[in-house]
């Protein structure tokens, strides 16, 4: 080392030399650095720790709130037989001609239904893409508040449950007949309209209702719903949003033209679900199906099927009718069909053509 080095000033752009005093400052101001990193991984870990516990007590409170969903209260009044002439006695059919929509709410809760009605009664929802544009024009304006004392209606304004009213499916058509849009399902998003349409007594309720009568409030927009088609509701035509079926399947993510386009997860009403990438409504591209019954496919989509190179893991291991127990597809798909390269499972009993032999544990 040459003379003098340690005693050399701070380094320039020229010389590249450390003097042992700026190294020792360097090393301090590194060292509290580090320090301070250190504080704030702990801060950090903390913050996770706190925000975990958060995450547990939500869970718990969503969890209480489907389980309200799925079982509405039954108070003292609706246990109580109420005279056959109390629907003679009150004008509910000139109520529900004044309002804007009768409404079928998923909530149990009465602040709930406050809540999401306000949004339409205020004129804040927005109305959603394709046909629902075309049924609501002139009905409905973002913007402009409800008109009506009581805008939005719901069956227990109605007393459509009530002991008296015997024939309430017909009382509720009527209702919802007689007012400007029909019937509204108050579900405040694709999660909630999926628990409302798994009910068969939800869908009962609104079994015949006349087409084009029939819609649901989603992530604030008014959409459409098709029970006899089935055909799909998108909230937005263009962009991020939500898109649902009477089955009670739904999407979330990117649209295109009211269709499935770009990143976005889909679940089905069975509970499959598939995450990944789509064109014009199907998947198409890279993504993941995970299957109810337990299986898992990873891979490549062209047109809707499973087409390109993919993985299928098999939750319950099937034989392939040549003597291997298949617990695992690894390889080349061709729209939908698996066509062979490597699978995982038992050794077959002979030689199986058009796989490479590769057996699960060996």
């Amino acid at each position: 080392m040459p003379s003098g080095v340690l005693n050399r000033a701070p380094p320039d752009a020229a010389s590249g030399w450390w003097s042992y005093d700026a190294k020792e400052r360097r090393i301090n101001e590194l060292e509290r650095e580090n320090a301070g990193l250190k504080a704030k991984v702990g801060s950090l870990e903390a913050m996770n720790t706190a925000l975990q516990a958060k995450q547990v007590a939500l869970g718990a409170e969503v969890s209480a709130l489907r389980w309200r969903l799925k079982a509405p209260r039954n108070t003292a009044y609706q246990q109580t037989p109420v005279h056959a002439t109390y629907k003679q006695e009150f004008p509910f059919l000139e109520l529900a001609k004044g309002a804007w929509a009768v409404a079928a709410k998923v909530s149990a809760d009465s602040q709930e239904f406050d809540h999401l009605s306000g949004i339409i009664i205020r004129g804040e929802a927005r109305v959603g893409a394709g046909r629902t544009l075309t049924l609501l024009k002139g009905k409905y304006a973002r913007g402009h508040r409800v008109p009506g004392a009581c805008p939005i209606v719901s069956i227990n304004h109605l007393g459509v449950h009530l002991a008296a009213h015997v024939a309430w499916k017909e009382g509720f058509l009527t209702y919802a007949a007689t007012s400007t849009a029909g019937c509204i399902i108050l579900c405040g998003d694709a999660e909630g309209f999926s628990e409302w349409a798994k009910s068969e007594a939800c869908k009962a309720e609104v079994k015949d209702m006349p087409d084009g009568r029939l819609f649901a409030l989603i992530d604030g927009y008014i959409v459409c719903i098709d029970m006899e088609s089935g055909t799909a509701s998108a909230t937005v035509a263009n962009g991020t949003g939500s898109v649902v079926w009477a089955s009670g399947a739904f999407y979330k993510g990117d649209i295109k033209h009211c269709k499935m386009h770009g990143e976005g997860s889909w679940t089905g009403a069975n509970g499959d679900t598939y995450s990944g990438q789509y064109q014009a409504g199907k998947p198409h591209g890279k993504g993941i199906y995970l299957y109810a019954n337990g299986d898992k496919y990873y891979g490549h989509y062209k047109d809707g099927r499973k087409h390109g190179t993919g993985t299928m893991h098999l939750a319950n291991a099937v034989p392939d009718g040549r003597g291997a127990i298949i617990t695992m597809q690894k390889g080349c798909w061709s729209h939908g069909r698996f066509m062979g390269a490597d699978y995982e499972g038992p050794a077959p009993q002979g030689p199986v053509t058009g796989f490479s032999m590769r057996p699960k544990n060996l």
